[in-house]
């Protein structure tokens, strides 16, 4: 009978700790994007949606496939386009991080929802995004 190498038995009780502690974080990641009121995205650097939450579907109407891949600025307001490419200028050109920036999204019906914003700059080609329906307020 072959005897137990300890560091292996060490190397396993290891990576046996931390799938467990990955898979309570994935359960955690999970419950929060799940339960979240906020619309939570992850662009690309082109400004393409890699991800979203599925707040986007309750608050715009739209599923996960209609929007992954599809660059967000095909749902923005026409007349909020020039100053939404401005701020995404200086998310990716100049990473500067987005702290309340408004803007109008067309939902599925046609009609659009005025969003709240905030982003990250971008970070190894992405940019993470929150926004929120907020008041109607002058552009």
């Amino acid at each position: 009978m072959r005897e137990e190498n300890p560091l292996i038995s060490e190397n396993l009780k290891k990576i046996q700790d931390l799938s467990e502690k990955l898979s309570d974080l994935s359960m955690i990641m999970t419950n929060f994007l799940k339960y979240s009121n906020d619309l939570i995205a992850v662009f690309d650097g082109e400004g393409r949606f890699k991800f979203i939450s599925d707040q986007w579907a309750v608050v715009l109407g739209y599923s996960k496939d209609e929007l992954i891949g599809n660059k967000f600025m095909n749902f923005v307001h026409p007349d909020d386009k020039e100053r939404t490419y401005d701020v995404l200028s200086g998310v990716v050109i100049e990473k500067k991080s987005v702290n309340t920036f408004i803007n109008r999204y067309k939902s599925k019906t046609g009609s659009y929802v005025q969003l709240c914003w905030s982003s990250s700059p971008l970070v190894e080609g992405n940019i993470y995004a929150i926004a929120r329906t907020c008041p109607l307020a002058n552009l």
